[in-house]
């Protein structure tokens, strides 16, 4: 539930900047590919060069792909420079909404039958409810104090 709150949160961030985005052409300066894809770009507004990375490239500008020295197509919030990806912010928000969407739906499906299935299958023996006529099983200790 957690994962999919912060996903659309996210979601949400990237569609209100893409209404302040702009693009510039950036080179990819570092690729790594584990057990995730991470792509560092470089580029430059108003003389200003900033690196950024991203764990997508879904916009390179040449035939050789999302490889080193390529040139890239970076997108940027024009009042927040931090803000960047290597596609549009709104794709990236609509995926990151239907993605955190899914899985918050998925949870609350679980719990919800896991409350079902909890209230409903719950054996006859077992009961919510305290009996106080029931005898304890429990032996009875006495407490002795020395000297009383």
């Amino acid at each position: 539930m957690g994962v999919g709150i912060f996903q659309l949160l996210i979601g949400w961030s990237y569609i209100g900047d893409s209404k302040k985005e702009a693009s510039t052409v950036g080179r990819l300066v570092r690729v790594h590919h584990g057990k995730g894809s991470t792509y560092v770009y470089v580029f430059a507004v108003n003389g200003l060069r900033i690196e950024d990375d991203s764990s997508t490239c879904s916009t390179p500008l040449t035939s050789s792909g999302c490889e080193v020295g390529a040139a890239v197509l970076v997108y940027y919030n024009r009042d927040k420079l931090s803000e960047t990806l290597l596609e549009e912010f709104g794709a990236a928000g609509r995926g990151k909404i239907f993605f955190g969407a899914w899985m918050a739906g998925a949870s609350l499906l679980l719990f919800g039958l896991h409350f079902i299935f909890s209230r409903f299958l719950k054996s006859p023996d077992e009961s919510d409810d305290v009996d106080s006529d029931a005898p304890v099983n429990e032996p009875e200790i006495l407490h002795v104090v020395p000297g009383e």
